[in-house]
């Protein structure tokens, strides 16, 4: 279930784009009922997202960026995730996150799905050394208009899935 709510009479002017569990199980059921091949890379994307655990988030319908919702771990280390909306280009989403120096520096995977075109997929993404010697990963997938829900899994060290919500 998807909904945006005016809570006005909580915050002023604040509206928020919330994302159930239940929504993204529906869209599968539909998927699969129209005859999507259990093989088409939307179809994987959604399950994957709910076979990874992806729960209840909201976030400021107004927010081009902000922090995952929950933040990855790999191998033990909690891992500063950030998701973004181009304001260029409304349909890409670009997701980053910061590497500890002491953490294994494996690719991560990235995996999407947008709630109003029901459209997914995923990417591997290796991580990048940046100048200062710190490692970071950063991807950016054309997610189109609509709400979307992204997580990020540690490929190979253990861990835990990061996730997020992107309004419209």
């Amino acid at each position: 279930m998807l909904t945006t709510t005016d809570t006005r009479t909580r915050r002023p002017s604040t509206r928020v784009t919330r994302f159930c569990r239940s929504g993204l199980t529906s869209v599968v059921t539909e998927l699969r009922k129209e005859g999507t091949a259990e093989s088409s890379a939307d179809l994987r994307a959604a399950q994957d997202l709910l076979e990874l655990g992806i729960g209840q988030m909201s976030t400021p319908t107004t927010a081009l960026g902000h922090p995952f919702q929950v933040h990855p771990v790999i191998g033990t280390w909690v891992v500063h995730a950030d998701v973004e909306r181009s304001a260029a280009d409304p349909e890409v989403v670009r997701i980053s996150a910061q590497l500890p120096a002491d953490a294994p520096h494996e690719p991560v995977r990235v995996v999407w799905f947008n709630m109003l075109s029901l459209v997914g997929g995923t990417a591997t993404v290796p991580p990048q050394v940046a100048e200062d010697g710190t490692y970071h990963v950063d991807g950016s997938v054309r997610s189109g208009a609509g709400v979307v829900v992204a997580g990020i899994v540690p490929e190979d060290n253990g861990g835990r899935p990061g996730f997020a919500l992107v309004a419209e």
